[in-house]
């Protein structure tokens, strides 16, 4: 009888033995780490390390300067562009619809940006007087500031005038005569040059690169004009007056009229003019 009632609680035992040597299989399945590779416990990983929220601009007013946030696509503008030329575009990382403004005065005289984030000249820029401008621009919504260097790239400018040197000549001194030299005024101080008489040139022309004469002309002044080519074929063209001059001046000839003779005024007499009679109504002896 008892043994009846003992087999009545092994079917608990048996189920009480499962369980333990199922709790021994999954204690086997844990692995030793690996230096550098994850924790696994069974099939489940720990959690990869989250990177950390990106800094938040301040709240207090405070411009946040993150270099690389806000990029420009070009840096360069040609000298000589007209007014209102694009020189890049701006862009910013983290902010999809960006409004920008120059910091500094002084470049707000130089450059502008619009709507669409375009840097933009608002002058004329020359290459010999300055070719490097430094201009720091903020976005306004996050308050993040990039600053850039505008390279000014040198271009090719034309003569912008031409001088003489003398423009005077005598006549006795004849074909020939050496009048005087041209100067060119050009900002590319290393060119060169080709020069001629355009217009006058039967009287006036350049030898062995000095203005000489010709062919003399009957009148006091002759008008010509004189062209400057540069290397890369930019010209400018002034007109200029020649004159020319007697080097001796004949001394004026006699006059056949005779002179006409000055009559001697008469001289005035010694006696005193007679006085008037008076007459008052008295009588008189």
């Amino acid at each position: 009888m008892r043994f009846f009632k003992t087999f009545r609680y092994l079917p608990f035992l048996f189920f009480a033995l499962l369980l333990i040597a199922c709790g021994e299989a999954e204690t086997d399945q844990v692995s030793e780490p690996v230096a550098g590779s994850p924790v696994t416990i069974g099939t489940l990983k720990q959690p990869e390390a989250v990177p950390a929220a990106p800094q938040a601009p301040p709240t207090d007013g405070t411009p946040y300067v993150a270099p690389g946030l806000i990029t420009l696509s070009n840096a360069t503008i040609t000298e000589n562009e007209a007014v209102g030329a694009i020189i890049g575009k701006l862009s910013h990382s983290r902010s999809g619809f960006a409004r920008y403004r120059l910091t500094d005065d002084a470049a707000a005289t130089l450059f502008s940006i619009d709507v669409r984030g375009h840097l933009k000249t608002k002058v004329r820029f020359n290459y010999e007087e300055r070719s490097v401008y430094t201009v720091e621009i903020e976005e306004t919504r996050t308050r993040t500031r990039g600053s850039f260097e505008i390279q000014v790239l040198d271009a090719k400018d034309p003569p912008t005038d031409l001088q003489l040197t003398h423009n005077t000549f005598y006549k006795e001194d004849g074909v020939g005569t050496k009048i005087g030299g041209v100067v060119v005024i050009d900002e590319d101080v290393d060119d060169t040059y080709s020069i001629e008489v355009v217009e006058g040139g039967t009287y006036v022309g350049f030898v062995n690169g000095a203005l000489a004469v010709l062919s003399l002309f009957d009148v006091p002044q002759k008008e010509i004009a004189i062209e400057v080519r540069d290397s890369g074929g930019l010209s400018y063209k002034k007109t200029f007056w020649i004159t020319i001059q007697n080097r001796y001046t004949p001394d004026p000839e006699p006059s056949s009229d005779p002179e006409p003779a000055n009559d001697p005024e008469p001289e005035p007499s010694g006696d005193p003019e007679p006085r008037p009679p008076i007459f008052d109504g008295g009588p008189h002896f």
